[in-house]
């Protein structure tokens, strides 16, 4: 993904590009103001040692925001971890929070993301059983969950 994201972002000269483990970010603590995980942290092999991580390079008065799409709330994705190539957690929007706040955050909140695109009349891929589990997947929406470190 890293070389992915370098290829597609070469006329950028303000990007920075590290690998590294989330529960070992390699990172001064107290750096960065902000965090945003995207479609990542339900693959960490240990999401409460991520977020303390976290926690430990977010400056004070920084913030961390992580979306998840596949999430116990959403009963319309449970079907993924059957069919992805890793382990994964499937936690609740509740069992995320508690994760934020063990590791420090304040100011703990979560809301659920809609998608409103056009759904196709007809739906083929693997991660869904037709066209209106599609549907009730996006309707449910995607889990947004952010905190402060104070």
């Amino acid at each position: 993904m890293i070389r992915h994201a370098r290829r597609a972002s070469v006329d950028f000269a303000n990007l920075l590009f590290v690998a590294g483990e989330v529960t070992q970010i390699p990172w001064q603590p107290h750096f960065f103001s902000r965090v945003i995980s995207v479609e990542s942290s339900y693959y960490w092999p240990d999401p409460a040692a991520g977020l303390k991580d976290i926690f430990r390079v977010l400056s004070d008065g920084g913030s961390a925001w992580i979306l998840i799409n596949y999430y116990r709330d959403n009963p319309h994705c449970h079907q993924w971890g059957d069919l992805l190539a890793v382990k994964t957690h499937l936690l609740s929007a509740e069992e995320w929070a508690g994760q934020f706040r063990s590791a420090g955050f304040a100011n703990v909140a979560h809301e659920r993301i809609v998608d409103p695109s056009p759904s196709p009349e007809v739906y083929t891929g693997r991660w869904f059983r037709d066209a209106a589990h599609l549907r009730a997947f996006k309707s449910e929406g995607a889990l947004l969950i952010h905190g402060a470190k104070e």
